[in-house]
């Protein structure tokens, strides 16, 4: 692995892509674990009776085939010790609206009611973030891979008077879109970029479904920011409605 290579291509543009990174049999063993994932544990969103996304997969024993020697080895680029902030597992399928409008990471006006005042996002819990995206399956065009932009200059705050404005992530950028960069790579490929990084996808439009694992992780000095953030999300869910947050988590 070019450790000095990944390191030059995040600080200039924000991202790097690993092609390759799990073999196929560890790929294997990941989607069987989140196949057989105990559903009192994790989170499972369905739309027309068919799951697309499965949160909390602490539970389902991934992170053991995921946190190897060799992403260690990737981590060390990082000037800060990465801590586990979020995770997800989008299984996109045709006929089903699985798209996701251009947008930051992290980057929306919330009411936090532990902390009972407005705050910016993820900048609640610590002041950088990177994103992990493994892919399951391989990733094309067709079957709705990311598209990623090299990181905007400017602070969080600046970026999202900007571009945002609003309590939703998305925005609308016709040259940010036309610049975009799509993932098309094989199975077990990573893609590591920054949060401020805009990114967008489509919808699957192959018979086959395309599943993807998207890890965040932070700088936070508090190992047990995960279970902080999950909480404040439940929280605000509880305050404002199932189907209110849902609206906001939708383009």
């Amino acid at each position: 692995m070019n450790i000095k290579r990944y390191k030059k291509e995040f600080n200039s543009k924000g991202f790097f892509l690993i092609e390759n990174f799990y073999t196929k049999e560890e790929v294997k063993e990941i989607k069987l674990l989140l196949r057989k994932a105990n559903k009192k544990k994790i989170i499972k969103t369905e739309v027309k009776g068919k799951f697309i996304r499965i949160e909390n997969l602490k539970h389902t024993g991934v992170y053991n085939i995921i946190h190897n020697k060799k992403l260690k080895k990737i981590f060390d680029i990082f000037n800060f010790n990465p801590v586990l902030f979020k995770d997800k597992y989008i299984f996109k399928q045709k006929g089903i609206e699985n798209s996701y409008g251009l947008h930051f990471d992290g980057l929306f006006k919330s009411y936090n009611y532990r902390l009972q005042r407005k705050t910016l996002g993820w900048y609640t819990y610590a002041t950088k973030f990177f994103s992990m995206n493994i892919m399951l399956d391989n990733n094309s065009k067709k079957n709705g891979c990311l598209y990623v932009h090299k990181k905007l200059k400017g602070t969080p705050n600046s970026l999202f008077k900007k571009h945002i404005k609003d309590n939703k992530p998305f925005f609308e950028n016709k040259k940010i879109k036309r610049n975009s960069l799509p993932i098309e790579c094989p199975s077990g490929s990573i893609l590591i970029f920054d949060n401020l990084c805009p990114h967008y996808s489509k919808n699957n439009k192959t018979e086959m479904p395309r599943g993807n694992i998207y890890l965040s992780y932070c700088n936070s000095k508090n190992k047990k920011v995960y279970h902080q953030f999950d909480y404040d999300k439940k929280l605000l869910i509880q305050n404002i409605g199932q189907k209110e947050f849902d609206n906001r988590t939708r383009k």
